[in-house]
Order: structure tokens, then C-alpha cells, then sequence
């Protein structure tokens, strides 16, 4: 039993709490709510050993109740001629006792010793045993007498035996690598780095094959996002930890996830997706194309006459032209098709911008006047890939290694591609363009028939 202090885990109504410890004076006692001093408490009447708690201890807080015997001065001061007492003796041996109790409890809870005098190494006991050590190098090992064991400055080691994180100093010549690494015993890992010179920092979530790593972002406790590696197992050919965005409702239900595929990077959408503003932003540029859109519907275009100025009707030129173009309609084969597939390349249907130019022209008409003709060029493009200085690996305990080893390269600028140039159609709007044409011939001919009907009667 304990002399000096007394404790016990509120179950939520506790307001009333009997004192079993011994003390000398109200005044040597201190109360603590989960090792914080508090002043929510009274005493009860004037000499009874209890107190109350107003409002009640939350549940499960651990309330302390911790004596400190008076020291300044003994209880009693015997002066010559005095009269002997023997409860005045009493009071004094009583303070006396108290004062050991509380300094033999206290070594129980605390004790330092050097561990050896040669290393001068210095461990902190607890409770009869060894919690934490400093070895001669001022490595720190809580819960492992061995930081070393980690190459880390920093380690703190579970109860089972795992080490739960460890912050790892360890560096070269040229660099030096600083991580902080949490463990768990599904041999799970996260560590932070950063290595020396150009300030990278890198975050590394860590776990067997086939378990989700993720980040989890909440309020009040409850999952809003989560993000990271999900749980598909990596069964060769880049497969598996395919990334994910997941949402949750407020009460922290799963919602559903976007991700992109690791083997060929594909992003899937669980719902909608469209710009931040109207009209704004293209999907693909000329020099980055989508290769095919599938689609449930056709695209809808804006032809809200409150958009446009007033329709015309395309010149006799224009006519001429359209009919002319439906004439050019032809099949053809893509060169990269043919390339790749040789004679089982597929044909399509249609012209090339070109020869519309050309027919366009030959009308007097001026090709770039007409937003179904279109031209793009763009130049080269290049990515700048930063230098990356050396690191050693980081390796832990087991041998295993927690952080690879980083090979140095120098600053690298990449063409991504090259410059060039292409011409296109809006399709719809030829098409369009066309149909007026082929709508004239049609015309023309209705016309020529009932002119031959009429010259028939006669």
C-alpha cells in the first residue's frame, strides 16, 4: 500500500472522496486530475478526512491525492524547562515518518543510476526497473537501453516490443540524412526525412503488401478525406497501391474514392467533374491530345441565340464551296496506325484540312475566316529535374530497410516535346458547313425537276 498517496479512476458521478493516507495538516495536500494540479475540490466540514468535487471528476480522469509534509521546521519545539509531552514526541516522529514515507515512495517512482562508469552511460529507473538511458554518444533509448540499435539520436519502444518512433540522424561526407520513423507491429512504418543541401523532405507511409497506407484528415474526430496507397495487392507489372481521395459524411461513413491506377496511371471519377470556371480551359492542347473521348450521349454545344449575333446566310461563294468540299469526302489511314498495325489499320472518312484550304481558296473565300478550319503551333517543351545529393540508407533494428538509400544526380532538363505544329477541323461545324452545300445541290435539283415537270404538261 501506498503511504503518501492515494488514487482512483472516476467513473463519471464521483464528487465525494474518503482520504486513507495520513497527514498532519490540511494544508499538505494536493489534488491532481491526469497529473495536473487542480482546484475543483473543497474540503468537507472542519475536521472530517474528506472531500468533494463540484462539478463531478469526468469519467475516466485519475484523480491523485498526494501529501508533502511540512519540512521547515519540526511540529514541536522543545525549549528548556519545557514540559515533556509524549503527543508532542508523537507529532514529531509522526512528521519524521511521513517525510521518509514520501521520500521512499519517491525513489520507488524515480531513480537514476550510471549503468556503467567506464561508457558513462546513464539510465532513469521507475518503478523498480529501467525506462529510459542516455549511452555515451547522447543517444536516447525510452523503453530500449540500446538506441544505437536504430542508428537513431531519439527511440521510444512499446511494451510489445515494437519500436514505435525514433528520430535517425546518420550522414557522409556530402550529406546527412535526419528521419523521424513511427512503427507498428503489422511491421507498418512512417518516417520523415530530410537530406542535407537542397532541404528535400519527403514523407515515406510504409507497410506489408496488401495494406492500405493512408492519411486521414478530420474534424472532431471524424474522417472528412482520406488519402494515400490503398490495399490491392502488388503482384508484379506495376500493379497494386493504386493512390486514392476518398470522402466521408460528417459522422465519418465512407462516401466513395477517385484513385489512379499505378501500372498505367489511369484516374477514376465517381462523380462529375468540370472546371472551376465556364469556358475557360480546354481539355487536352494541340500538342497534347486525348487519343479517344467514349461517351453515353453526344457533346452538347452552347447555341443560345442570346450568345450570337444575328444568322446569315452563307454567300453564293460559300455554297459553292460546301458543295465542293462534299465532293472531297473520301477514305484515308492515319500513318501511326499504319505504322503500328500495318494493313489491318482501319480506314476513316473524311479530308484533310489542307485540301479544304485549297478548295476554300480557289472560291475566294479566306480559310482562316471560318472556325471550322484550325491551326495550332507550339514550342518545345522541356521539364527541369532538380539535383538529388546522396544518402546512405536507413536501416533499422531488424536490419530491414526503412529508408532507402538515395543515389546522387545532377540537375537534368528533359525535352518533353519537341516543337511542332498541326492543323484540325471542328468537325461539327464542317460538317455543318457541308451540309448547306449538299442541302443547295438538292435544291438545285428539286428545281431542275419542276422545271422539267412543268415543260412536260405543256
Amino acid at each position: 500500500m501506498a503511504y503518501s498517496y492515494q488514487s482512483v479512476v472516476s467513473n463519471g458521478t464521483l464528487t465525494n472522496l474518503l482520504l486513507t493516507i495520513e497527514y498532519g495538516s490540511r494544508s499538505e495536500i494536493s489534488v491532481y486530475f491526469d497529473g495536473t494540479p487542480t482546484s475543483a475540490w473543497s474540503w468537507v466540514g472542519t475536521i472530517e478526512k474528506q472531500i468533494t468535487f463540484s462539478p463531478a471528476v469526468p469519467y475516466g480522469t485519475t484523480v491523485l491525492i498526494r501529501r508533502a509534509t511540512a519540512l521547515q521546521a519540526p511540529k514541536h519545539v522543545f525549549s528548556t524547562g519545557a514540559q515533556f509531552k509524549a503527543q508532542a514526541v508523537d507529532d514529531n516522529t509522526s512528521q519524521l515518518l511521513r517525510a521518509a514515507q514520501e521520500a521512499q515512495e519517491f525513489s520507488n517512482d524515480l531513480r537514476l543510476s550510471v549503468v556503467n562508469t567506464e561508457s558513462g552511460e546513464l539510465a532513469f529507473v521507475t518503478g523498480g526497473s529501467e525506462k529510459m538511458r542516455i549511452d555515451a554518444n547522447g543517444n536516447v533509448g525510452i523503453g530500449d537501453p540500446n538506441p544505437a540499435g536504430w542508428n537513431s539520436k531519439l527511440l521510444v519502444k512499446g511494451v510489445s516490443g515494437y519500436v514505435h518512433a525514433a528520430v535517425v540522424s546518420q550522414g557522409n561526407a556530402s550529406s546527412d540524412v535526419a528521419a523521424v520513423i513511427v512503427s507498428a507491429n503489422s511491421g507498418a512504418y512512417a518516417a520523415a526525412t530530410q537530406a542535407y543541401g537542397d532541404g528535400l523532405v519527403q514523407v515515406n507511409l510504409s507497410g506489408a503488401n496488401g495494406k492500405s497506407r493512408r492519411t486521414l484528415l478530420s474534424t472532431s474526430n471524424s474522417v472528412r478525406w482520406a488519402y494515400g496507397a490503398d490495399a490491392a495487392s502488388e503482384a508484379g507489372s506495376n500493379t497494386g497501391s493504386n493512390f486514392f481521395i476518398a470522402r466521408h459524411a460528417d459522422n465519418g461513413t465512407y462516401l466513395g474514392r477517385t484513385y489512379v491506377t499505378r501500372d498505367v496511371g489511369d484516374f477514376v471519377f465517381e462523380a462529375a467533374i468540370y472546371p472551376q470556371a465556364d469556358s475557360a480551359k480546354p481539355v487536352g492542347s494541340p500538342s497534347n491530345r486525348w487519343s479517344t473521348v467514349y461517351a453515353g450521349t453526344g457533346v452538347i454545344n452552347t447555341s443560345d441565340a442570346r450568345e450570337k449575333n444575328e444568322v446569315r446566310p452563307l454567300t453564293a461563294a460559300e455554297v459553292s464551296a460546301a458543295k465542293a468540299l462534299a465532293r472531297e469526302i473520301g477514305a484515308y489511314k492515319f500513318l501511326s496506325a499504319i505504322a503500328s498495325k500495318g494493313a489491318g489499320a482501319r480506314e476513316h472518312i473524311g479530308m484533310t484540312v489542307q485540301r479544304a484550304i485549297e478548295v476554300m481558296a480557289s472560291f475566294g473565300l479566306v480559310p482562316s475566316n471560318y472556325g471550322f478550319i484550325c491551326y495550332d503551333a507550339w514550342a518545345t517543351q522541356t521539364e527541369t529535374i532538380p539535383a538529388t545529393e546522396a544518402s546512405d540508407a536507413v536501416i533499422g533494428q531488424n536490419g530491414d530497410v526503412v529508408i532507402p538509400a538515395v543515389e546522387a544526380k545532377p540537375e537534368e532538363t528533359k525535352v518533353i516535346r519537341e516543337a511542332g505544329d498541326r492543323y484540325s477541323f471542328r468537325m461539327d461545324e464542317l460538317m455543318a458547313f457541308i451540309s448547306r452545300g449538299v442541302s443547295a445541290a438538292l435544291e438545285d435539283q428539286e428545281a431542275r425537276l419542276r422545271a422539267l415537270e412543268a415543260r412536260i404538261q405543256l
